[in-house]
């Protein structure tokens, strides 16, 4: 893996932007804030306080006094414009999750974007997330991709984005290995296709939680913010209902593109079971009317 390269100034700014990017969204005003407070407040108040007498020192302290605000409000707007683009890079991490259809496009992603999918998709669950191996895939991980937090509790979790070969029972061991190491509760290992017979094995008596490419996107989508995708067929909701068939030709015409409505039955919501009619053309459109005959 490529070294990891700090900055001339000292200032490691891409950790300080994965860090922002996996941090609650008030992390970056805070630290801006006890910059200004620290480079505007503090300092001055400290060269007061040493009360110099020797003329150099009494030079030197003018100096300071008027170089480091300066400093520090560059500073400041440095680190104000490497939050503002975590917040850019949280945008998509949102949107990546709730584009995803089915086990065919988390194939298509790469597997730092698998890691990245896995970990808004634990944010969502509920957990504070960290990527030991951060900046953007370029650091060693010691075996773990993922280290979640939650009511005291720590998992470690680790992605196996393959699509060819069946994951065997060395990453498990090594999960393992890194648990015990690191005292923590629970080990996942995610892959975006299967698992041995021996690495279940292995996983079953060792604590180590598996999830394959078919428990993976149900996890995936129980999680997402994008309304359901009401195209694909769905099996009855218990106590619904009938809903009488119509001929095609008594369906008006889309309000919005024009193209033909299709009756279709809400999964969820206040309406669950009920009948609507939605656009030919979701989700590119997602105009929707009132079915015919529907109170």
């Amino acid at each position: 893996m490529p070294r990891h390269r700090r900055s001339d100034d000292g200032i490691d700014w891409e950790e300080m932007f994965h860090t922002f990017r996996h941090a609650p969204w008030w992390a970056g005003p805070l630290v801006v804030v006890g910059l200004l407070l620290f480079f505007f407040v503090v300092f001055p108040l400290a060269i007061a306080a040493l009360g110099t007498t020797n003329e150099l020192a009494k030079g030197l302290a003018s100096f300071l006094r008027v170089v480091m605000p300066i400093f520090g409000g560059f500073l400041s707007l440095a680190v104000l414009l490497v939050w503002g683009l975590s917040l850019v890079a949280k945008a998509f991490d949102r949107k990546r999750l709730d584009s995803q259809r089915g086990p065919r496009t988390i194939d298509a992603l790469t597997w730092q974007q698998f890691e990245l999918l896995l970990a808004e998709a634990m944010r969502r669950k509920g957990y504070a997330v960290q990527r030991p191996g951060g900046r953007g895939g370029g650091g060693a991980d010691g075996g773990v991709d993922l280290r979640l937090t939650r009511h005291g509790e720590t998992t470690l979790v680790q992605c196996k984005h393959w699509k060819a070969a069946r994951v065997g029972v060395r990453p498990v061991r090594e999960l393992r290995g890194v648990m015990v190491a690191e005292g923590a509760q629970r080990g996942v290992l995610v892959a975006s296709g299967s698992f041995t017979g021996e690495a279940r094995s292995f996983a079953a008596a060792a604590g180590v939680e598996l999830i394959d490419g078919k428990a993976l996107w149900p996890m995936i989508r129980s999680v997402q913010n994008a309304p359901a995708d009401v195209s694909t067929p769905q099996p009855p909701t218990p106590n619904a209902p009938p809903v009488p068939s119509e001929p095609a030709d008594a369906t008006p015409p889309c309000p919005r593109c024009g193209s033909a409505m299709v009756r279709r039955v809400a999964r969820q919501g206040p309406n669950a079971g009920g009948a609507f009619l939605g656009c030919s053309r979701y989700p590119a459109c997602k105009a929707t009317l009132r079915a015919p005959g529907v109170g």
